[in-house]
């Protein structure tokens, strides 16, 4: 079974998308499937968008990722991420 992000919004500036459980958030050595290889295929015809994972999930956990498009973005982000004016939530559901 492939998994694949689901695109849960976007703009001319981000994405976000809902990371299965079991894809890599981001490329690793081994070249597995990722969040975000799939995301630059997604825009490899779009020579425009820059896309850039903000912020990574482990292998397991599903989530959402947010993806900055543009480098512009991505500098204001990074700086938002540094003074921690971006809250992370985290539910954990055990059986």
């Amino acid at each position: 079974m492939k998994l694949i992000p689901i695109i849960v919004y976007e703009d001319a500036h981000l994405m976000v998308v809902n990371k299965p459980c079991g894809l890599n958030a981001d490329t690793d050595s081994a070249g597995n499937p990722s969040v975000e290889s799939w995301v630059k295929n997604y825009y490899s015809d779009k020579k425009q968008v820059h896309p850039v994972l903000m912020h990574r999930l482990d292998r397991f956990p599903s989530g959402l990722l947010l993806i900055s498009k543009k480098p512009a973005m991505t500098k204001q982000l990074q700086r938002v991420f540094e003074q921690r004016r971006i809250e992370k939530k985290y539910l954990a559901v055990v059986h």
